[in-house]
This record gives structure tokens, sequence and C-alpha cells, in this order.
């Protein structure tokens, strides 16, 4: 017996059969994936994995692969396992959970002028998040590498990177915003930043379906948890670590209340004649409840 070796692309068509849409489009995205500037190859391209399951009709698979790899787009950062979910966010349509930027590309390469060389000391740049349609150019600035700390020489210079990226792209007449991580896990102030996106693109903001906040959910679920890692002085106390876990809890479902509301929720859209969260089951059932004692008082 010996070791068995399949390509990525046959190894995607296999388990995209098992795993939800989110789920299938972020592996993609990842297989995809390559570290900006670096000569080393992603695993694959969008265009090789659908070469595939173009290839084998009535593969086990094969129809959900292709739906996947519609919203595909090569060069993800494959340093990073938040920007394939924060494209999502923002690239995907309504009915899938995003804001429908639909041109949006990865890293985007821009060569810099004689003058900006001599000023900058580079020869290029790339953005994280560029739509050529909406003039706009996003960065995710996570806290990891992006944050101002003027004590570490690697941290200050960075952020002195991140001014200039701003500048240069500001001089090609692109719109660029800053996302910071706690801006991506805090449902009110990401709904700020996507309004402020909107109004700098001069654009509107409208959700045609009241999918797009389960599909919303669904992706949040992808993110990575920030406080998975238990703080060794409350590890050690019984009572601390279950008042911890109790307010991550309460955390979590409200911040799931507020997303559910996210843009004035679905109510605000006329996509939905009742708000979120209520069961007509449930209101019926009580107001027969009601209406039945009303009559047994009344015959009394």
């Amino acid at each position: 017996s010996g070791e068995h070796i399949v390509a990525p692309e046959l190894a995607y068509l296999q388990v995209a059969h098992d795993l939800p849409f989110h789920r299938r489009l972020l592996l993609a995205l990842l297989i995809c994936a390559k570290e900006p500037g670096s000569n080393l190859p992603a695993l694959s391209t969008r265009e090789r994995l659908r070469a595939c399951a173009t290839a084998i009709p009535g593969h086990r698979g094969r129809r959900r692969a292709l739906q996947a790899l519609k919203y595909v787009r090569d060069n993800c950062n494959s340093q990073s396992f938040v920007e394939p979910i924060l494209f999502m966010f923002l690239a995907l349509p309504n009915c899938l959970g995003g804001m429908g930027i639909t041109d949006l590309d990865f890293n985007r390469r821009f060569e810099l002028t004689r003058e900006e060389r001599a000023t900058f000391r580079k020869s290029c740049l790339y953005s994280d998040f560029v739509s050529e349609q909406w003039r706009l150019a996003i960065e995710y600035d996570s806290n990891e590498y992006h944050g101002r700390d003027d004590s570490d020489p690697g941290r200050r210079s960075q952020g002195d990177h991140d001014i200039a990226r701003a500048t240069i792209l500001g001089a090609r007449k692109y719109e660029a915003l800053s996302l910071r991580t706690p801006q991506l896990y805090k449902p009110r102030q990401f709904e700020m930043f996507i309004r402020e996106m909107f109004r700098r693109t001069g654009k509107y903001i409208r959700i045609r379906t009241g999918k797009f906040w389960d599909m919303f959910q669904e992706i949040v679920a992808l993110l990575p948890r920030r406080e998975t890692v238990i703080p060794k002085e409350v590890q050690s106390d019984i009572r601390r670590l279950m008042s911890y876990e109790r307010n991550i809890e309460f955390g979590r479902r409200r911040d799931a209340l507020a997303r559910a509301e996210m843009f004035g929720g679905p109510r605000r859209w006329r996509l939905v004649k009742r708000s979120v969260g209520e069961r007509p089951e449930l209101n019926n059932r009580m107001n027969g409840e009601s209406n039945t004692g009303l009559t047994a008082a009344a015959r009394f």
C-alpha cells in the first residue's frame, strides 16, 4: 500500500457536497489564496477549480461546487483567515448575506510614479479589496498587524505605511477606507462602517430580500471567536469562570439581536409583516387563550 495524492481541484469537488454554501465558498477562497507580492503560486485558481468541476459531469458535489465558484476571486491574502469572510460580507448579493459589490477584487497591485517612489521608497503597493466600478479601496487592519504602537518599531512602520497607502489611493480618486477588527465584530460599528462606505461612494443601500439577515448570520458564524482563549486568572476560579461564560453568552445573544435589526431589519424594508423573532403560532395560541378566558368570564 502507498500514499494516495489528490489534486486540490478534485479534493475540493469531493468535499463540496457535504459543506453548506458559505463554507464551500470560504474553502475555495482559501485554496485560491496567496501571499500578496509573493512569487509562490496559490494551490489553485478559480478557473482550474471550475475546469475540474466542468470536466467531470455527474460527480458528487459538482453542482454545489459550481454554485460557490461563481463568487470566488483569486489572490485572497493567505496570511489572513478573516479577509475572505469580510469579502463575503462585501461582495455577495443580498440573498446570500452580502452588500452586493460584485466587482470586488483581492490585493490589487498599484504601480507608483517616480515621485511617489522617491517619497515613499516603494515601487508598488497592494490594497486588500478594490472595486473599480465603485472607485473604492478597503483595508482590513487587524489588531495584530496594524495596531498603532509607537514603542514597537515594526508596528509603527506598518502604521506609517497604512497612512501612505491611503494618500496614494486618494490621489488615484479611490475612496480609501480602513476597517479595524472591533468594527467587524461589533454589529453597530460594522453597520456604521457600511453606511459610511455607501455614503462616500454615492451609493444607496437597498436590501431586496428577507433572506439577507439569516444569511448574514451564517457568514458571522465563520468568524474566529475572540473569546476562545480563557484568561489564566479566570481558569483557576470556578465562580469567575462561570461568570465569564455567562457574560460571553449574553454578549453573543445581544450581538445576534443587533445583527437581526441591522439597517432597520426586514420590517424597515417591508419584507415581512412581523418583527424578527416573533412567533405567530405562539401569538395565536395566546390570543386564543385570552379569548377563551374572556368568553368564560362573560358566561360567568
